[in-house]
């Protein structure tokens, strides 16, 4: 996305685009429901300063496909944020190139001549993003991007509590019906081929964590060999040391024997001076 994100800033529209592309990925909405929201449905300055102080969200309703009544588009702060500067700058700068007519205009989303965004325009601009960077990509690769992650959320935050989730675990079932809502879909049929996805992508961390945590410990024990080694050969080094003190003083008592008895003291002396060096050492 960081690609497709760097294409959209060489746009004309470059705001709108980046926006829709975002309100895609981090939503899951559809571009015709996208479309259908309004400048009036957006928070005040004042509500949007709340917003922020809280990190809340703010909650949109639009018309939304297989439905009969309006369903939520939950806005993030920074999104709102994005969407009030498009609001007060770009979108802006539309509506004063078109004085008799765009004022009027309450959709949020507008062309280039001041009407209400068409979805087959937001369609061509999303595959002209993606054009060379990623092959049959569109808005709809943007909704499944959101499909996986909330999944992942909700699955990590119930492993994190303790419950054993598995493929076939009713929890996913909750958490696939959770996410159908929040897209709009009938049913979690179209949701399903994304479990493997998901519980593969947490087979391949916990692989990973195992490995790390399996290297950590063969480093740990290596390093453990080397100080024995180094301690070993410490104390080998202090034996060798002592056996040659002993094979000292076999020599001089071997002198000593030889020697007349007023020469001793002096050979008691040289070994004591021996025995003194080997400590300072």
């Amino acid at each position: 996305m960081k690609k497709v994100n760097a294409k959209a800033k060489g746009q004309k529209h470059a705001v709108r685009n980046r926006i829709l592309l975002s309100m895609a990925e981090e939503t899951g909405t559809r571009v015709t429901e996208m479309l259908e929201i309004m400048v009036s449905q957006l928070p005040t300055g004042a509500q949007l300063e709340d917003i922020i102080d809280r990190n809340g969200e703010w909650t949109v309703y639009v018309q939304r496909k297989n439905r009969s009544k309006p369903m939520p588009i939950i806005l993030n702060a920074t999104l709102l944020m994005r969407i009030f500067a498009y609001v007060h700058k770009e979108r802006a700068a539309v509506v004063q190139r078109f004085p008799d007519t765009a004022p009027y205009n309450d959709y949020l989303f507008l062309s280039d001549r001041g009407t209400e965004l068409k979805a087959d325009s937001v369609t061509h601009i999303v595959i002209e993003l993606f054009d060379g960077i990623l092959e049959r990509a569109g808005i709809h690769r943007l909704r499944s991007k959101f499909s996986v992650d909330e999944l992942e959320k909700l699955l990590n935050g119930a492993l994190e509590s303790g419950l054993d989730v598995g493929p076939t675990s009713n929890w996913v079932e909750t958490f696939l019906t959770m996410i159908a809502e929040r897209m709009g879909h009938a049913t979690v049929d179209s949701l399903r081929p994304y479990l493997p996805i998901v519980f593969g992508k947490r087979l391949v961390r916990t692989k990973t964590a195992m490995s790390r945590e399996l290297q950590v410990k063969i480093d740990g024990q290596q390093k453990f060999m080397e100080e024995q080694q180094l301690r070993m050969i410490e104390v080998n080094r202090q034996l060798e040391a002592s056996i040659e003190k002993l094979r000292s003083y076999g020599n001089l008592l071997r002198v000593a024997e030889a020697l007349p008895p007023e020469k001793v003291d002096h050979l008691v002396e040289y070994g004591n001076k021996i025995h003194a060096d080997g400590r300072s050492r």
